[in-house]
């Protein structure tokens, strides 16, 4: 497992931790609440569920979910404990699920939210990483940035024009600091969406005049949690997906 996946164990342990300790609760207290849950639990079985030494069962992440949602209500939270707490990964990670498949964090909450989530061409056959040959998203940025910022002929391997660039006004400067700005959320939508960086970089500036990152921090505020920053992320793919095909039109 590479240091961009995490197992669904250590993100939902990790997960369970913070709430935790945003409840205000001690390991003890916590096991002494999920018992009540049915749960056979020590403050030891706590700390070996936050730090994802334990593979809990489906069955168990479901009433650990009641549970924190039952300390969060007797502690006067208005916001509760949902499921997508639990599963919800900082800057939408990789999260391993089995030996061959790994998913995005937010496609998981999707998930857990009751969404219809296409993850690849078949769940065996899908792979976070580039075939063997081919450049990362990030290579390709890079080359982009450099290709805009020179005024290089290489539109074919942008996948814009410059007449499209003209058309939605935009400089090419302009679309290669976009492209600099790019983050690895900017670069996982690349290959999710397959396209070319500066597609999505054009199909961003006609939307919102900004990157996707930076559209989806903007709406969701400084103090905003990771439900509300997945939220977003999805509603911003939504017109995303949109604004890509109507171009295609």
């Amino acid at each position: 497992m590479s240091d961009a996946e995490s197992s669904l164990a250590a993100v939902v342990g990790r997960n369970c931790k913070r709430i935790r300790n945003e409840l205000g609760m001690t390991q003890s207290e916590l096991a002494v609440s999920a018992r009540h849950f049915g749960l056979r639990w020590r403050a030891s079985v706590v700390a070996d569920f936050e730090s994802g030494r334990s593979s809990p069962t489906f069955a168990t992440v479901l009433t650990l979910t009641l549970t924190l949602q039952r300390a969060a209500l007797d502690r006067g939270s208005t916001q509760g404990v949902s499921l997508v707490d639990l599963v919800s990964v900082e800057h939408d990670g990789l999260v391993e699920l089995t030996g061959a498949l790994q998913v995005w964090g937010s496609e998981l909450a999707g998930l857990c939210n009751g969404e219809v989530v296409t993850i690849g061409p078949g769940l065996g056959e899908y792979s976070p990483e580039p075939p063997a040959g081919t450049l990362t998203p990030q290579d390709q940025r890079l080359l982009f940035v450099h290709a805009l910022a020179g005024g290089m002929e290489i539109e074919e391997e942008l996948g814009v024009t410059f007449e499209d660039m003209q058309a939605a006004g935009v400089e090419p400067q302009q679309l290669a600091a976009m492209l600099q700005r790019s983050s690895v959320t900017e670069d996982r939508l690349v290959s999710q969406l397959r396209v070319k960086p500066a597609e999505l970089a054009l199909a961003s500036f006609r939307l919102w005049q900004r990157n996707f990152s930076e559209e989806r921090d903007l709406r969701a505020g400084p103090d905003a949690n990771q439900q509300k920053k997945g939220r977003i992320s999805r509603e911003l793919r939504a017109e995303l997906e949109s604004e890509l095909s109507h171009g295609d039109d």
